[in-house]
């Protein structure tokens, strides 16, 4: 069991989840994407290398610099300068996007991705979040806007999510990696802060 809340901890990364986000946006949108043939998955690239493959080597490097004693960061004081190393980047990512021609959508997931950082940033100064399940409500947040958008019904894509952001939150809980309290928290920041994006993107 172990093993597996490994796994599911690892494949379901938050710094992966952008990723993840843009290939479902894609895939519930093909209208949408229909003018972009080839390109939206340069859109899937770019994102893979802005929001997981950067912010990754940041880490690496912190690491081995001595700023975070280990990778997994199990204390809140180790993850204030990955925060703000990986926040950054994603700031960056967004006004990249947001200055190019790419559809709404792609910019409202990366604000949210910028705001759940940020939330989970401030939160993480008093109490300990779990990013986890923070990047899993924003995941599952826009599942639910993709759904409620969409022409085609996209109910079992959001059960999907829904059910993976429960699986994560789980697998957190039984690697003794978070509280309930920890994880519920995280769950609230994710969803809002991808509910307000929609509002500002």
């Amino acid at each position: 069991m172990r093993i597996l809340a490994k796994a599911i901890s690892l494949l379901l990364h938050p710094l992966l989840l952008p990723t993840y986000a843009f290939i479902l946006t894609i895939y519930s949108n093909p209208f949408l994407f229909s003018s972009y043939e080839n390109a939206k998955w340069i859109f899937v690239l770019r994102v893979f290398i802005n929001t997981f493959i950067f912010p990754a080597i940041s880490i690496l490097l912190l690491w081995r610099l001595g700023f975070v004693k280990h990778l997994e960061m199990p204390e809140k004081e180790d993850r204030i300068i990955p925060f703000i190393v990986v926040g950054t980047l994603y700031i960056w990512s967004f006004m990249t996007f947001r200055k190019s021609d790419e559809p709404q959508l792609l910019n409202i997931i990366l604000l949210g991705s910028c705001f759940t950082l940020f939330a989970s940033f401030f939160t993480n100064i008093f109490s300990k979040v779990s990013i986890h399940a923070a990047g899993m409500a924003c995941f599952t947040a826009v599942s639910l806007i993709l759904t409620m958008q969409s022409y085609f019904d996209l109910r079992f894509m959001f059960m999907i999510t829904l059910l993976l952001a429960g699986l994560t939150g789980t697998a957190r809980l039984y690697l003794k990696a978070h509280t309930l309290r920890e994880i519920w928290n995280g769950y609230f920041i994710g969803f809002a802060s991808q509910m307000l994006a929609m509002q500002f993107a």
